[in-house]
């Protein structure tokens, strides 16, 4: 509904056939996103991580020849996305449920908020029963009998360290769950991802929460980026079985999900990758057409956007973004006494490996790769993917460059803070940055102006 309150609308999209493999598309403006990378950021996390999930990339969308300008491309979880990806024997999916209301988190009759995703199956007891059964669940032992646990802990920790209060953890919605044929357990999946890492975000929204359930929670601050797990989730009775009466378990998928996805050695690049391939785009998107409107503004009760493109594109990036992606990975790695530079050696070593889908108990290794045009795939959409870029290295160097000058006065310019000071992907950037900031290296492509101490 928020989306629907802006000039540009977004569409849901129903096949007769298939197109890239799928039958239902999402097309979002993200229209509170000027960054335009929240959601396919948060998915290409969610994937390389190893969950099941959807995926995202970009799209020029035009309608009888008209151009609508840029959206975000993603999967729906339908039917079709569970046949195409879990495979079942059933030709009729009736076990996948959404929550997409306000209030899922498995206390007794929270099911109310869901629904059955096949319309033509409105039947809810199967779901029903799941609630009541995890509502008894004293021990995460009982609840792993009926949920895969580990996809859940790592969707807990991806929400609180891209900080979504969009889905289980806080406001209960934009979840689904499907009951798989491997093992008859449930998995638990996620999408929307526009309200992420920072955006529409405030410290009230914890205001009537009181003290956390883990026991802290007294003065937990004004600055979300500093919020604690158990600040962040609501003080929910299947989370304290999961996580707070097994914390050593959540360390370690804290641990995997900074080594394997979320860290700056890895993010950046890619966040500069996509920003560099979406500048003309999201030019063209604020561009005037011939009777004075923007691209796909047909809402005319929305709220009209201000359109100042690359400079609040730029801003929303580099001051919104990354500072959130690189102060809360700093938090996190303080919070539990994590080594950088331990997980850094880890990062830039590490292979994706997969959610596989047949069983949910073994994880496959996939390869990713970067596609840096835009291609044509049917008169109406052209889309572009841009994957996780991997760096492999067998050595990793201490400096970016041979002679760093030891004071500002002998620079030719000046790096800002969290911005590429060297590498082979930014050969003209200086090496001197900001005062309190220093040139780390991450990789023979990268090295980014970190906080000093």
């Amino acid at each position: 509904m928020y989306a629907r309150s802006k000039d540009k609308v977004g569409f849901n999209i129903k096949l007769n056939k298939k197109f890239l493999g799928r039958k239902v598309l999402r097309l979002r403006p993200d229209a509170s996103d000027k960054g335009h990378l929240r959601s396919k950021l948060s998915c290409d996390i969610a994937n390389r991580i190893g969950l099941p999930s959807i995926q995202a990339s970009y799209a020029r969308l035009y309608m009888n020849g008209e151009f609508w300008g840029l959206y975000t491309l993603m999967d729906a979880i339908k039917s079709s996305f569970i046949k195409q990806n879990f495979n079942p024997s059933a030709k009729e999916i009736t076990n996948l449920f959404q929550c997409k209301s306000n209030g899922f988190d498995f206390r007794p009759n929270s099911a109310s908020v869901c629904v059955n995703a096949n319309d033509d199956y409105p039947d809810m007891t199967e779901f029903e029963k799941l609630v009541e059964e995890i509502n008894a669940c004293e021990t995460i032992e009982e609840v792993e009998k009926l949920m895969d646990v580990d996809v859940l802990l790592k969707y807990y920790t991806m929400e609180w360290l891209i900080g979504s209060f969009d889905h289980f953890l806080y406001n209960g919605h934009n979840l689904m769950f499907y009951k798989r044929e491997g093992d008859g357990k449930w998995v638990m999946m996620e999408y929307d991802y526009d309200n992420t890492f920072g955006g529409g975000l405030s410290a009230s929204y914890w205001d009537n929460k009181g003290p956390n359930q883990d026991g802290t929670g007294a003065d937990r601050g004004e600055d979300p980026i500093k919020y604690t797990f158990a600040d962040w989730e609501m003080n929910l009775p299947l989370v304290n079985i999961l996580v707070h009466q097994h914390t050593d378990r959540f360390k370690e998928i804290v641990h995997q999900v900074l080594v394997s996805a979320y860290n700056p050695y890895i993010l950046i690049p890619h966040i500069d990758e996509i920003k560099q391939f979406l500048i003309p785009y999201v030019e063209e998107d604020s561009t005037y057409l011939s009777d004075d409107s923007l691209p796909g503004r047909i809402n005319q009760l929305g709220k009209k956007q201000s359109y100042s493109p690359l400079p609040e594109f730029e801003d929303k990036i580099e001051n919104g973004l990354k500072v959130w992606i690189n102060s809360k990975f700093d938090f996190v790695c303080e919070t539990y006494g994590f080594d950088k530079e331990e997980i850094k050696r880890e990062a830039l070593n590490y292979v994706p490996k997969g959610y596989d889908y047949s069983s949910g108990k073994k994880n496959q290794q996939i390869t990713t790769s970067t596609i840096n045009e835009d291609t044509t795939v049917t008169t109406i959409i052209t889309t572009s993917t841009v994957a996780i870029s991997q760096t492999i290295t067998s050595t990793i160097t201490d400096n970016i460059v041979d002679s760093i000058p030891t004071s500002l006065s002998s620079c030719s310019s000046i790096t800002k803070a969290y911005q590429p000071c060297g590498g082979l992907s930014f050969p003209d950037a200086s090496p001197c940055c900001e005062e309190g900031f220093k040139c780390e290296f991450y990789s023979e492509y990268f090295a980014m102006c970190i906080p000093a101490n």
